[in-house]
């Protein structure tokens, strides 16, 4: 099949879109279709498949994190889907963010007026944190564009229910998926980090929503009563400057802000690390961070909200209440002092970690992609 997928997030960007758009697009393509990713102005040009850049990427900072958009008008979306469909007719079209303003939100209603006969998809991948607001004022507006997918997938069952109230649609659960060749128990690990320290480990962007700010403070109790440990944090953004500050106090924090999609060295401090955690306050679609430590034989210390604990059990992984630091903190000193719960756990999150292989996930796509139905 001839696949066109758009997203306004793309590499060297390390975040769950971003990720998952790559990844999306790397398997359809091993698996013999022919992709062609419509971005921004991202750097890097070294991929497998086709990359179509259409514009300068600017950022807002919304629902507790940043939101990246493609500085284009609608038009020069709809000119550069029809040159790709003239070369070739498209098969499908593939929308990763519906809700990205303003051309993911159009970008079902562009590729229809090219040609009614595309099969068109897309994938919510974030929920909001707190109230509606705006957008269910709006949701009237948006539920037409959404409507303009033949049909919408979200990562979780969470997320479906969420949008299906806002704007009156199905949406499919299709759960994000891991690259167990590269994430996986048998990876060496990052030799700088085995110095006999115990090593707890966070991946992600260091904002609000993702929970830095309760990380840190939690990580100060944690400190003061244990001094063999280390908090490896992987990632960067608008609480750096937090972090730093514990950091210089604390002693015992390692930042690595180096590491791109791909790098060796990630599958590697995954395997270093005792164990990971991932203390997000909400609006997650799903977690694909928490796949990368299960697949990689570790278990985590995880908020207990929607999204996350669809992925992360009461039998893989020790669930905490988001925005609460103390018991965060326990977890953390639970794990560290009981290495049987620790083994056991971690034991149980491999096998949790193998059930998202790409090759499940793709297929899913696939006969969406294969399908023909007309709105």
């Amino acid at each position: 099949m001839r696949i066109v997928i758009f997203s306004e997030s793309f590499l060297p960007l390390r975040t769950g879109v971003a990720k998952h758009t790559y990844e999306l697009a790397l398997n359809l393509h091993r698996r013999g279709h022919e992709v062609i990713l419509i971005t921004g102005n991202f750097e890097g040009d070294d991929y497998p498949f086709r990359v179509v850049k259409i514009g300068d990427v600017g950022r807002v900072y919304a629902n507790g994190s940043y939101t990246y958009f493609i500085k284009a008008s609608p038009f020069k979306l709809k000119k550069v889907l029809s040159e790709i469909h003239s070369e070739r007719p498209i098969d499908a079209f593939h929308n990763q963010g519906p809700l990205g303003p303003p051309l993911s939100m159009m970008s079902a209603l562009l590729m229809k007026k090219v040609d009614s006969g595309v099969v068109r998809v897309g994938t919510f991948h974030s929920k909001r944190m707190g109230s509606p607001g705006p957008l269910k004022w709006i949701s009237p507006a948006l539920s037409y564009l959404m409507k303009q997918h033949h049909f919408l997938t979200a990562p979780s069952r969470s997320t479906a229910r969420e949008m299906e109230e806002l704007f009156r649609v199905s949406v499919r659960v299709v759960p994000n998926a891991i690259d167990t060749s590269y994430f996986n128990p048998s990876v060496p690990p990052y030799e700088l980090l085995m110095d006999g320290k115990r090593n707890v480990l966070y991946v992600g962007r260091f904002d609000e929503r993702k929970g830095v700010d309760i990380l840190v403070r939690a990580w100060d109790r944690v400190s003061a009563l244990r001094d063999d440990v280390r908090l490896v944090m992987v990632g960067d953004g608008p609480l750096r400057g937090l972090v730093e500050d514990y950091r210089k106090r604390l002693g015992n924090i390692v930042i690595f802000d180096d590491i791109p999609m791909g790098d060796k060295r990630l599958p590697m401090i995954y395997r270093s690390a005792d164990f990971c955690v991932f203390p997000a306050k909400g609006g997650e679609a799903f977690g694909i961070v928490i796949l990368e430590a299960f697949a990689s034989g570790k278990t985590a210390v995880v908020s207990d909200i929607e999204g996350y604990n669809e992925v992360a059990c009461p039998e893989c992984a020790l669930l905490v209440p988001p925005e609460d630091e103390d018991a965060l903190s326990d977890a953390i000193l639970k794990l560290l002092g009981d290495g049987e719960l620790l083994k056991d756990l971690s034991q149980k999150a491999l096998r949790r970690g193998l059930e998202f292989s790409w090759d499940r996930v793709v297929r899913q796509f696939e006969e969406l992609y294969s399908s023909r139905r007309q709105l």
